[in-house]
Parts: C-alpha cells; structure tokens; sequence
C-alpha cells in the first residue's frame, strides 16, 4: 500500500489518468462530438476530509473542474503556489489544477457559476458558517449542495439538516444530499 506522497508515477492506477498540467481549459468531447462542458465543484473546508475530497475530484476522471476554499490565507497561497496543504496531509502534492480560494469567502456571482457546494465544515461550526454563506447564494437556482458532516450541534442537539433548514431555508434542506 502506497502512502499519500508516492508520486503518480509510482502508482500504475493513477498513471492511467490523462496528465494535465494546468486547468481544464478545452472541453473534451462525447461520443457524438458534442463539447463536453466540465462541471464546477467547490469545496468549502480544507481540512484533512475537504482537502482529500477535493483532490479526489481534481484527479478523478470526472470531467470537473474544482476548488478548495480555506479560511487562511497561508493555506490559500500553500494551494496556489506549492500545491500543498501546510496543515493537513503536508507531503503530499495537490494537483496543480486543483485552485484554493479564501480567505474570504467567494462572492454570489462566483457562487452562482457552481454546479455543487461540497460542505466539508464541522459541525460545531456549520451553523455560523451557514449564516455567512446564505446571503451569497441564489434560493432561486440553488446548485447541488452536499455535505459530508456526522454528529449533532452540541448546544441545540439539532441534525444537520436542521441547521441547514434554520440557516438555509426548507427547500435547500429538501434538496440538500448528504454523503
């Protein structure tokens, strides 16, 4: 078993992937010829799960194009400049493709170019961040919003998807998925 910083070279399952050296910026095609637009991913929280949940959607063979917001700035510039996370998972390499955002959080425009929100955040610490994110989405044409979390908010006792309807709304937490 190959440890997170063995490079791709050394791991004949990963060498079967295409190599990219920077992102996505041509659309591949189907099997009519048809361009295939990329899907937009961002994942919001880059600890250790947010980080490897983003990495695995950069260097899957989904067509998707992804980002990893953080709420530091030296994680942020770690991502973007040395493709390497300073907190979580330090020796291994990010795709160079894979692009970090933050410290502040994206505003609704960007927001609105996403295909899925991926919530990597604790739990504790969902319902704030919530709070911040809702001004910045549209309740209109929310994209596919998935969360990744396990436990209770400990002060309220409340699921996650109680908080999600609190903060969010009931219709996001109908469509909220849950992985």
């Amino acid at each position: 078993m190959s440890n997170l910083s063995t490079p791709a070279t050394h791991l004949p399952w990963l060498r079967k992937r295409s190599p990219r050296s920077t992102p996505r910026s041509g659309s591949p095609v189907d099997e009519n010829g048809d361009k295939k637009i990329p899907h937009r991913i961002l994942v919001l929280g880059s600890g250790n799960f947010g980080s490897c949940l983003a990495d695995h959607l950069a260097t899957s063979d989904l067509h998707v194009d992804v980002w990893l917001w953080s709420r530091d700035a030296a994680t942020v510039k770690s991502l973007n400049e040395d493709h390497k996370n300073p907190k979580y998972l330090t020796e291994h390499v990010f795709p160079e493709w894979l692009r970090a955002i933050g410290p502040e959080l994206p505003d609704k425009e960007f927001l609105k170019t996403m295909d899925m929100l991926l919530f990597s955040i604790p739990t504790p610490g969902l319902r704030k961040f919530l709070e911040s994110v809702n001004p910045l989405l549209d309740q209109d044409s929310l994209p596919l919003l998935a969360f990744v979390n396990k436990g209770i908010e400990a002060k309220t006792k409340a699921l996650t998807l109680e908080i999600i309807a609190d903060t969010l709304g009931p219709t996001a937490a109908r469509q909220a998925a849950f992985i």
